[in-house]
């Protein structure tokens, strides 16, 4: 059984209709198994969430749709731990990586306090993160 730290992009990809790529398509049937556990910052779930509406505010999902994937995603129920240390480890990483925010920070400094795979479809995430901490994985769309 395998851990592994999972972003918003990840998320979104899975949980909207059409978006599903065979990687991503691997990836959660080993988590809907019980072969894999998935994990994220408290931030997984308002990212996710805020994304999911702004495709509903572009009319790229019906209000119905979208509280229907909202109402999925909130029944994963994926842990989201705050050990100590994550904000001063993302606010460090920030800095090395020479970004203005932390968001994208907190993911790769989650994976890293528990020596974990980060799953990510953010391709400038990817590009940053990948120089210092291999266990990143940019997934195919």
């Amino acid at each position: 059984m395998s851990l592994r730290c999972i972003d918003a992009s990840c998320m979104v990809t899975w949980l909207v209709p059409g978006n599903r790529s065979y990687e991503m398509m691997r990836a959660w049937e080993a988590f809907e198994s019980g072969e894999d556990h998935f994990m994220g910052p408290p931030l997984l779930y308002i990212e996710t969430v805020s994304v999911i509406r702004r495709l509903a505010y572009r009319g790229l999902l019906t209000d119905e749709e979208a509280r229907g994937i909202v109402k999925d995603f909130v029944a994963l129920d994926i842990p989201t731990p705050v050990p100590h240390g994550l904000y001063e480890l993302a606010y460090e990483l920030a800095e090395r990586y020479r970004v203005s925010k932390t968001y994208d920070a907190c993911y790769v400094a989650l994976a890293r306090i528990y020596s974990c795979e980060l799953l990510t479809m953010d391709q400038p995430l990817h590009a940053i993160a990948a120089r210092d901490y291999p266990l990143i994985r940019l997934m195919s769309q």
